[in-house]
This record gives C-alpha cells, structure tokens and sequence, in this order.
C-alpha cells in the first residue's frame, strides 16, 4: 500500500523494478548506504551496541532458541 502511494506521488520518476524494498523513487537499495546511514543511527539511537546486518540473523536464531524454540523451526 505504501508503495503503491510512492510510485502515484513520484509519477514519471518512479523506476518499476518489481522490488518489495526500494528506494523512494523504486531503485535498488544500496546496501552500505542502508548500513552506515540508517541501521547504524537506529543502533545508536535506541542505544544498542554497533553490529553488522547480517548478525540480526544470529541475533534472531539466538532469541528464538532462548525460548525453547524448536532448532527445525529455527
């Protein structure tokens, strides 16, 4: 629905790339750009310690083993 409100508002300047996350004019997020602008402000913001992206997987996989979690659902 979001989405959709972005490409009517952007118009002509929209690229449709078919891509669930994008950026607002519908293009390919760039991944270090992603990193070091916002996941690292949101880090510090909420005052959690500075990780890689990736490790939100293993984060993920610990929280989930930590509450008895089946390891085939994990």
């Amino acid at each position: 629905m979001a989405q959709n409100a972005e490409r009517l508002k952007k118009g002509r300047l929209w690229q449709n790339t078919d891509l669930v996350f994008t950026t607002t004019i519908g293009t390919l997020l760039n991944m270090r750009s992603l990193t070091y602008r916002s996941f690292r402000a949101l880090l510090e913001h909420v005052g959690l310690p500075r990780i890689r992206f990736h490790d939100l997987r293993h984060t993920f996989a610990t929280l989930l083993l930590s509450s008895k979690t089946h390891a085939k659902i994990v």
